[in-house]
């Protein structure tokens, strides 16, 4: 019987896949990239991308708190999640169940193009995996650097930031930019005190995980500074699997943005 590894150094073996549960809403917006519609079974509540998936497969609870009798019911082949994304403990249980479990846990686009060609390989779908690598390395875009930090918020009540050892970090210094919080590990509940202290140029406010939106932004000027504050998309940069295919047109608006602000 096959075996794999994944990105945690876990084993899995399988003989075929014909049906996957998703836990990660980036990882399921890759599944469907990579042709694999009737075999996907449950996906969970913030697997918004695509919006039919979200609308008709099974939703399995939350990222960090799974409805795991509903998984027993399914009885999926291949259960796919994320180190960063998921609850440990949860995921421990169906491993000890007896599912198979491929765990990500990706901090640049090397390991998403692991990811993307692991996930092709188990799933048999490696054209389709193949295109999606071709796509993210045939045209390398390289970014200037620009003399710049910000600092990258994720939540609020109480604020939280993004420091090194992440995704966001990595997306942050390929598109030329420095992260004025990079010397904090992974990420940080921050009083307002000590985010002023880091003296970054731009605040830059993410759509996800805490829903920062125009409604926030008069709010946050006060505190930050008029014209200092920036409304990011955060799928653009947390989300990993397809979505980088996306996001070098929207870095490159983006960096825009920033100069025109300057």
């Amino acid at each position: 019987m096959p075996s794999y590894i994944d990105q945690i150094g876990n084993a899995i073996h399988l003989e075929k896949v014909d049906s996957i549960l998703s836990l990660v809403p980036s990882q399921t917006e890759l599944l469907y990239h990579l042709g694999l519609e009737d075999k996907v079974v449950g996906i969970t509540k913030f697997c918004i991308k695509p919006e039919k998936w979200f609308r008709s497969k099974t939703r399995i609870g939350g990222t960090k708190s799974l409805n795991l009798d509903l998984i027993r019911s399914l009885q999926p082949d291949l259960i796919i999640g994320n180190k960063e994304e998921n609850n440990q403990v949860e995921i421990e249980q169906l491993i000890s169940e007896g599912f198979n479990v491929w765990m990500s846990d990706i901090y640049t686009d090397d390991d998403n193009l692991a990811m993307i060609r692991s996930l092709g390989e188990i799933c048999n779908v490696r054209p389709a995996a193949n295109n999606i690598v071709d796509q993210l390395t045939s045209k390398p875009v390289v970014f200037p650097k620009i003399d710049l930090s910000v600092c990258y918020f994720i939540w609020k009540d109480p604020y939280f930031i993004v420091g090194n050892h992440n995704y966001i970090n990595f997306n942050l210094n390929k598109i030329g930019l420095n992260n004025a919080a990079e010397h904090i590990n992974r990420y940080k509940e921050i009083s307002v005190e000590e985010i002023l202290n880091l003296k970054a140029d731009y605040y830059l406010f993410s759509s996800e995980p805490y829903p920062f939106s125009s409604k926030h932004l008069s709010e946050l000027e006060s505190v930050f500074g008029k014209g200092k504050c920036i409304l990011v998309d955060g799928e653009m940069f947390s989300w990993t699997g397809y979505r980088p295919v996306l996001a070098l047109e929207y870095f490159s608006s983006f960096l825009e943005e920033l100069k025109h602000n300057l």
